[in-house]
């Protein structure tokens, strides 16, 4: 991977790598730099959401290396905010990455029972709503699943460790 890029993709949207954790200021305005049609658009918006943040620098990325680097940062940092431990973090990072490589637009077809898993967490989505292509939302409710199938991450990974499925 070049990182070069990636860091430079972060610095654009005022966020770095730093021993696994993505930083996100909380109160620098983010400031994107696009490229369209041989014209530099610069915009600014005053938020300090981290998840806009993210999606910004998501957006930015160019390679899938450089995206999964960008949801894992927030993954972590979402976990931690939740009160998750490392470990749980470490064992989610696992289970997605068998699961769906961290691609958002994964689908797993499944003849068996007409219901298709999508998404990171590849979950049947008639049991969470509408599908939606958010990767955020998708960890977010990949997380939400896990706690409500499976009473702890724990347990999830074990599963998953043990049959290759959760």
């Amino acid at each position: 991977m070049k990182w070069k890029k990636l860091t430079a993709t972060l610095l654009a949207c005022g966020m770095f790598l730093s021993n696994g954790l993505l930083h996100i200021p909380p109160k620098k305005p983010l400031q994107l730099t696009l490229k369209k049609e041989k014209k530099v658009f610069k915009s600014t918006t005053g938020t300090t959401n981290p998840t806009q943040k993210a999606r910004a620098a998501l957006k930015l990325a160019k390679t899938h290396d450089e995206r999964k680097v960008i949801l894992h940062g927030w993954l972590k940092n979402y976990m931690k905010e939740k009160g998750y431990t490392p470990q749980e973090y470490q064992m989610v990072k696992y289970i997605w990455s068998k699961e769906s490589a961290f691609k958002w637009k994964a689908e797993n077809f499944d003849a068996g029972s007409g219901n298709t898993p999508k998404g990171i967490p590849q979950v049947r989505w008639s049991k969470w709503g509408k599908w939606n292509r958010d990767p955020f939302k998708q960890m977010h409710l990949g997380l939400k699943y896990i706690d409500s199938r499976y009473d702890s991450v724990e347990h999830a990974y074990n599963t998953k460790r043990k049959t290759g499925e959760y």
